[in-house]
């Protein structure tokens, strides 16, 4: 069973989110031995693995602790310091690659040095390692790994100031050279709402990446399509930084769209009808506005997901 969990860049909670509606579930607070988490800055799961792993605010501590945390308990195990030699790196976001053997990072607008740029993060110690810069957009950083096309999105912008941006990182897997990066702009084909970019992550059953915008609470949280068509979902009840699903596989099940539970079945055509002729909605799985093809596929896949 997939689910889906937060972190909260005010508070020490790990939620749990219903990715349908945007509510909360559930809460339990992230607690690290010796220290005081006040705040979360980055969450992503390990494939393989079913590990949480997250970037964490420390009391007293200016720069970002990474650590695994128990999203049962909220107990986190400290991995180490993301700025050991007090460069004055601040990072804004994490994401695996598609087999869990690289983590990368990327810095927020206040880094100092290498602003808004990507570096991968040592799995023993939490040490960076510089990649790319990538400069486009305004405020806010964060970036998701799709397995579908197994790369790397950067999402970046404020939309007070019309610029909001969505590309892949070409060059984050196998860079030519250090700062070698190449990225592809992917335009969102209807504007945002509320300030900037704060969190990504994809939700594999879905086919579709989840966008949390604003950095203040409530901020809208949408579905947005590798190719940037939003949709939006509702809006979460805390500053959202961080979003990562425990308990996905790589199969990809879009027909399960009404209530996201691994089966598709009578909630899910329900749905399929409450949503005809709408575009963008979970049922749309072709693109084009909910209809007669979206039925057929749906009832194709009757059943328990693949």
């Amino acid at each position: 069973m997939e689910t889906l969990y937060s972190v909260d860049r005010d508070s020490d909670l790990l939620r749990v989110i219903d990715p349908l509606t945007a509510a909360t579930v559930s809460s339990v607070p992230i607690t690290l031995v010796g220290e005081i988490v006040t705040g979360g800055l980055g969450l992503a799961a390990k494939p393989g693995t079913n590990e949480l792993w997250g970037l964490l605010k420390l009391l007293g501590q200016g720069s970002r602790e990474l650590a695994t945390i128990d999203p049962a308990t909220g107990v986190a195990t400290s991995i180490g310091d993301t700025d050991p030699l007090l460069a004055g790196h601040r990072f804004a976001g994490i994401a695996f690659n598609g087999d869990g053997s690289t983590l990368y990072a990327v810095s927020g607008d206040g880094s100092i040095p290498d602003p808004e740029s990507l570096f991968t993060l040592s799995q023993i110690d939490g040490s960076p390692t510089f990649v790319c810069a990538l400069g486009n957009g305004t405020d806010g950083e964060t970036i998701g790994w799709n397995p579908d096309d197994d790369a790397l999105y950067h999402a970046s912008g404020h939309v007070g100031d019309g610029i909001v941006i969505f590309e892949t990182v070409d060059g984050a897997v196998a860079p030519a050279a250090v700062g070698a990066c190449t990225v592809t702009d992917i335009p969102i084909t209807t504007p945002l709402t509320d300030e900037e970019a704060q969190a990504i992550t994809y939700w594999n059953s879905q086919g579709v990446f989840l966008w949390k915008q604003d950095h203040c609470s409530p901020g809208p949280l949408f579905r947005v399509t590798a190719a940037g068509t939003p949709t939006l979902i509702g809006a979460l009840d805390h500053t959202a930084k961080g979003l990562a699903f425990l308990g996905q596989d790589n199969v990809p099940c879009p027909w399960d769209c009404g209530d996201g539970d691994g089966m598709i079945g009578i909630v899910d055509f329900l749905a399929l009808l409450g949503q005809w002729s709408l575009v963008g909605t979970p049922c749309d799985f072709d693109g084009g506005g909910v209809g007669i093809v979206d039925f057929l596929k749906l009832l194709a896949n009757w059943g328990d997901c693949p």
